[in-house]
């Protein structure tokens, strides 16, 4: 075989020839071997994928770049953390623990726009800031991105609506998804196998918690099924995919980017969690998340004026009375 620029030359015998394949990309991560069998006639060619169909969703995902500043900069602290490593799993442990590390988890004092590189340089350079989840998820999809390997943030919910993010990692060993946290640094496994979200999802769904534990810290925890309504598992029964992990070259403003589908979210939607009523989601979001903002940031300072022309009116007023009664 020989390769030259796009195109493989290859030395095929009569009959059925088996061909293997992987693939390289430019920040260092490599594919799995996907197989190929190639049936070679006199007149003709037969090629037969030996892999599973892929299938173009109808929403592209916007994968980052490998040509971003930002990139560069997080794989100097990165790199070094993975380098001596072969083994993929060992790689993603080692990158959630970092993250985990780095950031104080404490309430927000300033936007984190799931932007890696602002992150990880406030809570450097200041030790009183410190960031919630999102800013985790964020952190660690990019680490990942950043070492070549595949990674998206996750957003929960649980029945009675609080959420939290978290991130999927790709796994080549076990061809599939798998759900990571890098805030409570834990995943979960059924019978000793990584899981995904959704799977965790219907688990969560069929209240089937045989062989799950939870794992963190080194530690294994089992999960029942009289499990409490606050304890973790139960975010699992709405389960949202970001559909990018480009932040470091366009970093996510506010909860308007999800609304305007400047970034996309894809949701799923079974018995369990019917699809949203989007004038009933809409009239939340601006009732419970702009309101607020809008009265803080205007409201108030809009209001202190008033009050003070109100009362320079009735002062002004009182004083003319005063003055019209002398007058009299």
């Amino acid at each position: 075989m020989r390769v030259k620029d796009t195109e493989i030359e290859l030395r095929l015998r009569e009959g059925e020839n088996t061909v293997e394949l992987k693939a390289r990309n430019k920040l260092g991560g490599e594919t799995t071997a996907t197989g190929y069998k190639v049936i070679k006639g006199d007149d003709d060619l037969k090629i037969i994928p030996g892999g599973s169909t892929i299938i173009d969703g109808k929403y592209d995902f916007h994968f980052e770049t490998y040509k971003s500043p930002k990139i560069e900069w997080l794989r100097h602290y990165t790199v070094p953390l993975v380098a001596d490593s072969k083994n993929q799993w060992v790689k993603y442990m080692s990158l959630k623990r970092w993250v985990r590390e780095q950031i104080p988890y404490k309430e927000s004092r300033m936007k984190s726009h799931w932007d890696a590189q602002r992150i990880l340089q406030a809570v450097w350079s200041d030790s009183t800031i410190g960031f919630i989840c999102d800013a985790y998820a964020a952190t660690y999809t990019s680490a990942c991105i950043s070492v070549g390997l595949n990674a998206r943030m996750v957003h929960l919910e649980t029945v009675e609506g609080s959420g939290h993010y978290a991130t999927e990692v790709w796994s080549d060993d076990y061809r599939k998804w798998i759900f990571m946290d890098p805030l409570f640094d834990c995943y979960f496994t059924m019978d000793g196998e990584p899981l995904s979200a959704l799977e965790l999802h219907n688990l969560w769904k069929s209240k089937n918690f045989e062989g799950v534990e939870k794992r963190h810290d080194g530690k294994s925890e089992k999960v029942h099924c009289d499990t409490p309504a606050n304890e973790y598992f139960n975010l699992f029964h709405d389960i949202q995919l970001i559909n990018s992990n480009d932040f470091l070259s366009n970093p996510f403003s506010s909860v308007l980017d999800l609304l305007t589908l400047k970034i996309r979210y894809i949701r799923w939607v079974d018995e369990s969690n019917p699809r949203y009523n989007k004038f009933e989601l809409t009239y939340t979001i601006l009732l419970f998340y702009y309101l607020p903002k809008i009265a803080n940031n205007f409201m108030i300072p809009f209001l202190i004026p008033c009050v003070l022309l109100f009362l320079v009116v009735m002062v002004f007023k009182k004083n003319s009375l005063k003055i019209f009664r002398k007058s009299n």
